[in-house]
C-alpha cells in the first residue's frame, strides 16, 4: 500500500480521512437525513445550487399531504402544541370550522351545534386504507373516552409508502372499509366526536407505521388558500383560516404533454414577425420529458396531482428559459385572482459570474440563493413582472408567451 501511494503522491492517510468521510456520509444518507442531496451535479457549488433550489420550490419536508376536507377551516392545534401534541407524537394538526371567531352556535352543549360536526373528511392522500373503526358513539361535549383513545379512525397507506391517520370521526361514517383503495380528494368519512376528544374535530398525522399509536412522522401540507393568496408545501399557524384547493381537471388536461407533441409559435418582436419556431416534446434516458428547439435547449416539466412545474433548464439564452423565468408552475385551480411565490434557479436570472459569487457565498448561507418571485393567476393565464403565459382554451400548451417586446403566439 505505501509503495503504490507513494507511486502516486498520495498520503498514507488519505485512507482513514476517506474512510472516516464516507462512513459519514452514508450514515447521514441511510437514517433520511432531511438535508441530504441525491441530486448530484459536475461540481460541489453547481450540487448545492440544485439541492437549495429544490427545497426553496418544493419544501425540505418531503412528506405532502393535501388537506382532509373543502371549505374554509381553522387550525385548532398544530405541531408540538399547548394540549396533545407531544413528544413522538407531536407532528399532528387538528381542525375545525370557525363563523365569527366561534366554531360552535347557540351555547355549544350538543355536537350538533359544532359547525365541523358531520363535514364531509376527504382521502389527504391516494392509498390502500390498513385499518379502520367506526363504531364508537360520538361524546357528549365534555366529555372524553380515555379508554379508547383514537376513537374512530382510519389509516390509510400512500403509494409513496407513508401512512396517514384521521381520528375522531364521527360513528359508522367511514365510507370504505380495508382493502380499499381510494383516491385523493374522495370523500372517507364524517367528522365527529369520538375518542379523547371534548369537542368536533380532525385530527390528522403522518405515521412510519399502519398501527394504532405509531409514532408521527413530519410532514407538511401540498397547497392551500390564506385569504387570496395561494401557499405551497408548507404548515399554517395556530388559528389562522385556511380553505382547500378544489382541482380543476380542465386545467391539468390542457397541460398533459405527450411524447413528440409538437407546437409551432409565430415570434413578434416590437409587433412585426420575426420567424417562426417549435418546440417538441422529447424524453431522456432517465424517462424525463423536456420541451425541446432547434438549439437543443431543453426545459424539463413534471405533472403531479396539484400542479404542473418547470424543475430544470439545461442550454443558453432561448424562449423555453423565459417561458420557465414566466411561469415555473401551473396550478390546477378554478379560483381567478390567485396569488402565489415561487423561488427560481440563480442561473435563469443571473450571469456566469453572478451566478458562481452566489453560489460559493450560499455555502455561507443558503439564503444568498433565495430568488423570490410572485405571480399571479388570473383569467387562464400566469402574471408576473416580467410578463405572461396564457393557456389554450380547449387545446393543450401555451397560447401566449410574452415578455419585454417580444410574443410568441401559437401557430395552429
Amino acid at each position: 500500500t505505501a509503495i503504490l501511494f507513494n507511486y502516486y503522491a498520495i498520503p498514507v492517510f488519505t485512507i482513514p480521512f476517506n474512510l472516516t468521510v464516507i462512513t459519514f456520509i452514508f450514515i447521514l444518507s441511510i437514517i433520511y437525513y432531511k438535508e441530504f442531496n441525491y441530486n448530484i451535479k459536475s461540481t460541489p457549488e453547481k450540487s448545492l445550487s440544485s439541492y437549495l433550489s429544490n427545497i426553496f420550490r418544493f419544501g425540505d419536508v418531503y412528506t405532502k399531504i393535501s388537506l382532509p376536507f373543502s371549505g374554509a377551516w381553522s387550525v385548532y392545534q398544530g405541531f408540538d402544541d399547548k394540549w396533545t401534541h407531544k413528544g413522538e407524537y407531536k407532528y399532528a394538526y387538528d381542525f375545525v370550522k370557525t363563523k365569527r371567531k366561534k366554531n360552535y352556535t347557540n351555547e355549544g352543549n350538543y355536537c350538533s351545534d359544532y359547525y365541523c360536526f358531520g363535514e364531509s373528511i376527504l382521502a389527504p392522500i391516494s392509498g390502500y386504507i390498513v385499518d379502520a373503526r367506526d363504531d364508537l358513539n360520538d361524546n357528549l361535549i365534555g366529555d372524553v373516552d380515555r379508554v379508547n383513545n383514537w376513537g374512530n379512525y382510519i389509516i390509510i397507506k400512500s403509494d409513496l409508502g407513508f401512512f396517514v391517520k384521521i381520528c375522531h370521526i364521527m360513528q359508522y361514517s367511514v365510507s370504505s372499509r380495508i382493502g380499499d383503495y381510494i383516491n385523493l380528494n374522495q370523500i372517507i368519512a364524517k367528522c365527529g366526536n369520538s375518542g379523547y376528544s371534548p369537542q368536533p374535530h380532525i385530527h390528522i398525522q403522518v405515521q412510519y407505521l399502519g398501527i394504532l399509536g405509531g409514532f408521527t412522522k413530519e410532514f407538511c401540507f401540498k397547497e392551500y388558500y390564506m385569504e387570496d393568496k395561494l401557499i405551497f408545501n408548507s404548515i399554517p399557524i395556530l388559528n389562522s383560516e385556511i380553505s382547500s384547493v378544489i382541482i380543476d381537471k380542465s386545467v391539468s388536461s390542457r397541460l398533459n404533454f405527450i411524447l413528440d407533441d409538437v407546437f409551432k409559435y409565430d415570434v413578434f418582436k416590437n409587433e412585426v414577425l420575426e420567424e417562426t419556431i417549435e418546440f417538441r416534446i422529447k424524453m431522456n434516458k432517465f424517462s424525463e420529458f423536456f420541451f425541446e428547439d432547434k438549439n437543443k435547449n431543453r426545459l424539463f416539466f413534471y405533472s403531479d396531482d396539484t400542479q404542473f412545474y418547470f424543475y430544470n433548464y439545461i442550454g443558453n439564452e432561448s424562449y423555453l428559459k423565459w417561458l420557465f423565468i414566466l411561469s415555473p408552475k401551473f396550478p390546477f385551480i378554478n379560483k381567478n385572482d390567485v396569488l402565489f411565490d415561487d423561488y427560481l434557479p440563480i442561473n435563469l436570472v443571473k450571469n456566469k459570474i453572478q451566478t458562481i459569487v452566489i453560489e460559493l457565498s450560499s455555502t455561507i448561507n443558503k439564503n444568498y440563493s433565495k430568488i423570490k418571485r410572485g405571480y399571479e393567476y388570473k383569467d387562464n393565464c400566469i402574471y408576473s413582472k416580467n410578463g405572461k403565459v396564457e393557456l389554450e382554451l380547449f387545446n393543450k400548451g401555451f397560447r401566449i408567451i410574452e415578455y419585454q417586446n417580444i410574443r410568441l403566439q401559437r401557430d395552429n
